[in-house]
């Protein structure tokens, strides 16, 4: 009631729970000196009493709670004044849809965080980089941390600074760890014509390629590779590569 009165929403509660003595609490709260301190973090400021309540209890849920209370305090942090939605002229129903797809979204990602923990809840983030195992992290899920002295939340979200590649040229998948593979070619460091795969022989029909990527000195990672874009007899498309220099042969995706 105090947040609507001001107009404010907030990303996170702060709940404390004072008591008789110091006992050593479990992880991921404080219960130094008779206090037992967490913060439940939104992905989505927010101030509807009844959702707040429900992650709290969920953090309530994993902590083992002293035999007698003294006081309760609960803190909002990193109050904001709540975006109103654009009005629309047309499609009202489609964007209200949309809408109530990505509150319900960030509603789900708030209750497992809360359950779960900051660090066992993780999304897909695109990053810059010319390795093809290291373009997508996974990094944790959870709202922006607080600016202490100014109590504003930091808004800011990883952004997809790759995808220069699109899935016609490369996989959406790839194999976790690249499998070695046997190939036959026409020339030395050509284009593979024929490779041994999950116990078949794969007979390639056309190739695109080579596709080649190469790290700098200075990279802590030392990648050269060939990459080629093969489909089979069967209709199947693999993305395989050979390092530059040697011999060994790499199945790294598979097209879907």
């Amino acid at each position: 009631e105090g947040l609507k009165r001001r107009g404010r929403v907030a990303w996170r509660l702060v709940c404390r729970v004072c008591h008789e003595g110091g006992e050593e609490g479990p992880g991921g709260s404080d219960r130094s000196g008779g206090r037992m301190e967490w913060a439940t973090g939104l992905v989505e400021p927010g101030r509807e009493a009844a959702h707040l309540w429900g992650l709290v209890r969920l953090r309530m849920q994993r902590n083992r709670w002293p035999r007698q209370v003294t006081r309760l305090e609960v803190q909002a942090e990193g109050l904001v004044v709540p975006e109103r939605p654009q009005e629309t002229l047309f499609d009202a129903d489609a964007e209200a849809a949309c809408q109530r797809v990505k509150r319900g979204l960030a509603r789900l990602v708030e209750r497992l965080v809360n359950r779960l923990g900051r660090h066992a809840v993780a999304w897909p983030v695109l990053c810059d980089d010319a390795v093809p195992e290291a373009v997508v992290q996974l990094r944790p899920v959870a709202g922006p941390e607080v600016d202490e002295t100014s109590g504003r939340a930091d808004l800011s979200r990883p952004e997809a600074n790759g995808g220069r590649v699109g899935p016609a040229s490369r996989p959406l998948r790839l194999i976790d760890g690249p499998r070695a593979i046997e190939v036959m070619t026409v020339a030395p460091q050509g284009p593979p014509v024929r490779f041994a795969w999950e116990g078949r022989t794969c007979h390639v029909s056309r190739y695109w390629g080579p596709e080649r990527i190469e790290t700098g000195w200075w990279t802590e990672r030392q990648v050269a590779r060939d990459y080629y874009r093969v489909e089979i007899d069967t209709g199947e498309w693999y993305w395989v590569f050979q390092r530059r220099g040697e011999e060994d042969w790499f199945v790294h995706g598979v097209f879907e």
